[in-house]
């Protein structure tokens, strides 16, 4: 009885072991099948994700057409004019009488105005008539700079103290009931180029030479001319420029807001931040059917956030983030 006993306690032993040991099994091939699942699961995620992830670079990816254009490098200022311009004054009290309109340009000795002469002790009243000393373009309006402000004079003044003083001075208007020594009228004298100075806040970028022809556009009109002296001053840069395009477009008022174009760049205008540099070489990436393709190209020159290039032909698609194009190929 006893070894019965023994034996079947050792078959008791041994099943449980093997049962231990499939157990322990099942548990492996299970943890072994969740493992490879989640491995599966998470690499085919993992691809998922980098697709999505690639599908938003390719979308994100932006173009535009290249197109033939001009860059101007302007620089923005307060300019003085300085014109040959001749006062015409009362030689008696009066009331005036005016023949013609503003900014009409008249021959030398062209009747401009009329003057009814108050009676005199006699009580004889009279007529004066008030002609054109030259030939210019007539203005009833005055500041008192006429006599100061001519294009010769510009070297010897001091523009320095001018701007502030000239700016602040309020334009007139000629009175129609004038006392002797009273200004009636002015002729601009346009057949002298008159010049502008002009004041420009020095950023240490400004580079104009002597010379040098340049375009200025103001609110109402542009025009052209040549740099006569370029100096700085502390924080200002001055210009002087001889006018000889617009002439007649400019303002009557003597301080006016302008811009002074210093260069202009002709050619394929694209985006500045299209241009990609690859190694040592610059170029841009062309879309089209097939893809994105890198194109070699020489910069001429930018301003602000476009630039001027050579080497695409007008109409060609150009990639405006080209960076996204380098993060997709490493995808």
């Amino acid at each position: 009885m006893r070894q019965s006993s023994i034996v079947s306690n050792n078959r008791v032993s041994l099943r449980r072991k093997r049962l231990k040991k499939e157990a322990w099994w099942r548990r492996l091939r299970i943890s072994l099948i969740l493992g490879v699942f989640f491995l599966v699961s998470g690499y085919l995620l993992f691809l998922g994700l980098r697709e999505v992830y690639r599908f938003c670079l390719i979308h994100a990816v932006h173009t535009t057409i290249a197109e033939v254009g001009e860059l101007c490098v302007h620089h923005e200022g307060e300019g003085i004019i300085l014109r040959n311009e001749v006062l015409v004054r009362a030689p008696l009290p009066g009331t005036v009488t005016r023949h013609i309109s503003e900014k009409t340009r008249v021959p030398a000795h062209t009747p401009v105005a009329s003057l009814q002469i108050f009676p005199d002790l006699s009580g004889k009243p009279g007529t004066y008539t008030l002609t054109a000393p030259v030939a210019g373009a007539v203005w009833y309006h005055w500041d008192g700079w006429e006599e100061v402000l001519v294009p010769n004079n510009w070297e010897r003044l001091n523009f320095e103290l001018l701007f502030p003083q000239v700016e602040s001075t309020k334009e007139k208007q000629a009175p129609l009931t004038v006392k002797t020594g009273d200004v009636v009228f002015k002729i601009v004298d346009d057949l002298v180029n008159p010049c502008v100075v002009i004041r420009i806040k020095d950023k240490g970028s400004f580079a104009v030479a002597e010379g040098q022809q340049v375009d200025l556009e103001w609110e109402q009109g542009e025009g052209r001319g040549k740099v006569l002296r370029v100096w700085k001053r502390e924080d200002f840069c001055f210009i002087a420029v001889e006018v000889t395009k617009g002439i007649f477009n400019l303002p009557h008022q003597r301080s006016f807001r302008l811009k002074l174009v210093s260069q202009k760049l002709e050619g394929v205008v694209i985006p500045a931040a299209a241009i990609y540099q690859k190694g040592e070489t610059k170029g841009v990436y062309l879309a089209s059917l097939g893809g994105y393709q890198f194109k070699k190209v020489e910069v001429t020159g930018k301003v602000g956030d476009k630039a001027v290039v050579t080497g695409i032909a007008p109409g060609e698609e150009v990639v405006v983030n080209p960076w996204l194009l380098k993060k997709i190929e490493k995808l």
